[in-house]
């Protein structure tokens, strides 16, 4: 009785990994170019003051920074998809 017959190779996934790396670059692109996450600076609505306005601001600035956040993240982890790919 072989190796092989008492413990077979596990499946390849690698096909599924390279698509589901491919989805979350997809992902990650687009998250990057949301307005939100291109928005750096904090910016005023024409014609809005007061606490609303500053708290929609506020609102917004947090939103874009988490989408910044996320988007690098998702970067990094392709990085490291690709990565891993190429030393196999």
């Amino acid at each position: 009785m072989s190796g092989a017959d008492v413990m077979p190779l596990p499946p390849n996934v690698e096909r599924a990994a390279y698509e589901l790396s491919t989805d979350l670059a997809r992902v990650t692109a687009t998250i990057n170019f949301t307005q939100v996450a291109m928005d750096t600076a904090a910016g005023t609505v024409p014609g809005w003051a007061g606490q609303s306005a500053d708290a929609y601001n506020a609102e917004v600035t947090t939103l874009g920074t988490h989408a910044r956040e996320l988007g690098r993240r998702g970067q990094e982890g392709h990085q490291r998809r690709s990565d891993l790919a190429g030393a196999l």
